[in-house]
């Protein structure tokens, strides 16, 4: 079931949502100039709103959808299937026009995509453990959001390596703190 509502998740934070409220957004002129003039001021704008509409998902489905709230093991399996429609999502198009490949670089970056949206489950979860929910979701949404500022970032500075770097670094840090998570969850009697 777990795996299921990670899934939904993904689908109606984005999919049904946010994706098309950016498409109106993009429709509009103003959008389109502030876009040109303000390209990092809006791609952090953007990535910020991906992890708004993201974690804000994973956390009400979490509250009134999961019945063992506190089992590490089902938000991982939430975040695989968070990270899964995603990558579906993406490379779903893709697959039909391009030969595998040429898609592997791709491949990499949807594995380590699903194994963040993994850890910020990791995180989720952990806030109502600790019950500072709405603090851990921002802590969320701050994480999400600077993983995918990486983008808009790298492409300003016209450097795909950095894009990649940023993302290795940003996702070691956040894979660390979740595995310490994970450790002290396993020692507890």
């Amino acid at each position: 079931m777990s795996f299921l509502l990670g899934l939904a998740s993904f689908f109606l934070s984005q999919i049904l949502l946010r994706l098309p409220l950016l498409n109106l957004l993009t429709e509009e002129a103003f959008f389109q100039v502030l876009l040109k003039q303000h390209y990092l001021l809006m791609g952090l704008g953007l990535a910020l709103s991906a992890g708004l509409f993201e974690e804000t998902s994973r956390y009400l489905f979490r509250k009134f959808l999961l019945k063992n709230k506190s089992d590490y093991s089902q938000a991982l399996i939430f975040g695989l299937g968070h990270g899964i429609m995603e990558a579906l999502y993406i490379l779903g198009p893709l697959v039909k026009v391009y030969p595998l490949s040429l898609l592997l670089p791709s491949l990499a970056e949807r594995i380590l995509a699903i194994l963040i949206h993994m850890s910020l489950s990791l995180v989720i979860w952990q806030g109502f453990k600790q019950k500072k929910e709405e603090a851990f979701l921002l802590l969320a949404i701050l994480i999400h959001g600077l993983i995918d500022f990486s983008i808009p970032l790298g492409s300003y500075l016209n450097s795909t390596a950095l894009i990649y770097m940023l993302l290795l670094i940003q996702s070691l840090a956040l894979f660390t703190y979740t595995g310490s998570i994970l450790i002290k969850e396993r020692k507890r009697p």
